[in-house]
């Protein structure tokens, strides 16, 4: 996607029809998926194999959790890798929820 150095992009947020296309045109340009929903100790063997390789990887949660988000992306940069934070939010019109002001 650009130079030799490996991009991790961390699509965060809750599941929505935008972030399940991101994902697939991630897919389809031949960035690696680290499965949604698998544990933490998968998701860093993954991540550790596609930067090693040299390989662009997705990893697909809400990681609504800072501290797991900061995790993630030191993991990335401490093995040579570029991390890329894409959050998704939830569009409160098509919710019946009153919007706060």
């Amino acid at each position: 996607m650009r130079d030799d150095t490996p991009s991790v992009y961390l699509l965060a947020g809750p599941a929505s029809p935008a972030k399940a296309a991101y994902a697939k045109t991630l897919a389809e340009l031949g960035v690696a998926e680290v499965p949604a929903g698998a544990d933490d100790e998968t998701v860093v063997d993954l991540l550790l194999t596609h930067l090693r390789s040299g390989r662009d990887a997705f990893v697909d949660e809400d990681l609504s959790d800072p501290g797991a988000r900061e995790r993630r992306k030191a993991l990335v940069e401490e093995h040579g890798g570029q991390w890329c934070l894409i959050n998704f939010t939830v569009d409160h019109t098509s919710l019946d929820l009153p919007i706060p002001s």
